[in-house]
C-alpha cells in the first residue's frame, strides 16, 4: 500500500502581527493622554505661585523696597572705604532713598524738607570732590543730617520705641578733621547702626 504523506498545516502569522499593532497604538494612545506639556504646564503655574506668595510675605514683612536695598547693600559691602570713596556715595545714596520710603510708608512730614535733599547732595559732593580734607568733613556734616531725620521720624510715630542713641554715636564719632580712610570702623559703625533703626522702623509700619 503507498503511503500518504499528510503535511501539518502552519498557524497563520497575521493575528499576531495584528496583536502587536494594537498593542503599539495602545501605547502610543497612553503615552499621547499624558501629554508633558500638560505637566509643564501645571508646574510652571505652581512656582509662579509661590513666588508670588513669597512676595506677598515680603510685603507683608515691610522687608521690600528701598529699605530692604540699603540693608542688603549694608551688609554685603561691609567695610569698604577707599581713595574715591564710592562706598560711602552709594551707602548715602541708598539711606536717603530709604528714609524717605519710610517718611511715606508711615505719612510722616518730614521737618525739614531740605534734609533728604542735602544728604544726597553730600553723597555728590563726596564722589565729586578731588579734596582728600574734605571727605571726612562732608559725610560728618551728612551723617548727623541722617541721625537729626531718623530722631524727627521717631517723633512722628509715636508708636515706635527705636532707640536711635547708638546711631547718634555713631554720627558723632566720625571726626572731621581726620582722613576718612583712616576712620573705617566709624563710618562702617554709623551705616550699620543706620540699618539696624531702619530695619526697626520698617518692621512697625
Amino acid at each position: 500500500m503507498a503511503e500518504i504523506n499528510i503535511e501539518k498545516r502552519k498557524s497563520p502569522v497575521w493575528p499576531w502581527i495584528l496583536l502587536a499593532v494594537l498593542a503599539i497604538a495602545a501605547v502610543i494612545w497612553w503615552i499621547d493622554d499624558d501629554d508633558p506639556d500638560t505637566f509643564q504646564t501645571e508646574e510652571v503655574a505652581q512656582i509662579d505661585e509661590e513666588n508670588d506668595f513669597d512676595a506677598n510675605n515680603m510685603q507683608e514683612d515691610g522687608q521690600e523696597g528701598d529699605v530692604q536695598e540699603y540693608i542688603s547693600y549694608i551688609e554685603e559691602n561691609g567695610n569698604k572705604i577707599t581713595v574715591s570713596h564710592k562706598y560711602s556715595h552709594d551707602a548715602l545714596t541708598r539711606l536717603a532713598d530709604a528714609l524717605e520710603e519710610v517718611a511715606t510708608e508711615n505719612n510722616a512730614e518730614l521737618q525739614n524738607e531740605n534734609a533728604l535733599r542735602e544728604l544726597r547732595d553730600k553723597a555728590d559732593q563726596l564722589k565729586e570732590t578731588t579734596s582728600s580734607t574734605q571727605h571726612a568733613n562732608l559725610l560728618s556734616e551728612a551723617s548727623k543730617n541722617a541721625a537729626n531725620i531718623m530722631e524727627n521720624l521717631q517723633a512722628d510715630l509715636p508708636e515706635n520705641s527705636t532707640d536711635i542713641s547708638g546711631l547718634k554715636d555713631a554720627a558723632e564719632s566720625i571726626n572731621p578733621n581726620a582722613l576718612l580712610t583712616n576712620q573705617k570702623n566709624e563710618v562702617h559703625r554709623f551705616f550699620n547702626e543706620s540699618a539696624e533703626v531702619l530695619e526697626a522702623m520698617s518692621a512697625n509700619v
